[in-house]
C-alpha cells in the first residue's frame, strides 16, 4: 500500500506537467484510496534552492513547492507542505517503508550524502 504512495505522487505528477494536463482522470482505484486519505503529507528540504526551499517569511517556495500546488489545485488541497531537513524527511520516509525499504531507494551517491 505505501509503494502506491510514492506512484500515485509521481503519476500525478506526470499528469500536471505533460503539455495536456487538462484531461487529469483519475482511476476508480485512486479516487478510492484519495477519498480515503484526506490530507497527504509532502516533506520538501528546508533549504535547497531553487527546487525547496523556506523564504524569509516562512513559507515553503521553489521549484517543487510550485508543483506540489499545482498537483494540490486537482487534489481539493490535501497535499500538506512540510519543510524539514532533508536528513529527518529521509528517515521519516525510511520508517515508513520499514517493512519494504525497496521502495524507499535512492541511488547511492544521493544515499551517501545523509
Amino acid at each position: 500500500m505505501k509503494n502506491r504512495i510514492v506512484f500515485l505522487f509521481l503519476f500525478f505528477l506526470l499528469n500536471i506537467s505533460h503539455s495536456n494536463a487538462s484531461k487529469f482522470v483519475l482511476t476508480d482505484t485512486e479516487k478510492a484510496w484519495l477519498s480515503k486519505h484526506s490530507e497527504i503529507y509532502i516533506g520538501i528540504n528546508n533549504n535547497w534552492p531553487p527546487m525547496d526551499y523556506i523564504d524569509l517569511s516562512g513559507k515553503p517556495k521553489g521549484i517543487g513547492v510550485d508543483f506540489i500546488k499545482l498537483l494540490n489545485k486537482r487534489l481539493n488541497n490535501q497535499l500538506k507542505i512540510k519543510p524539514g531537513a532533508w536528513k529527518n524527511i529521509y528517515a521519516a520516509c525510511l520508517s515508513l517503508f520499514s517493512e519494504n525499504k525497496e521502495a524507499f531507494y535512492f541511488p547511492h551517491p544521493l544515499d551517501s550524502t545523509i
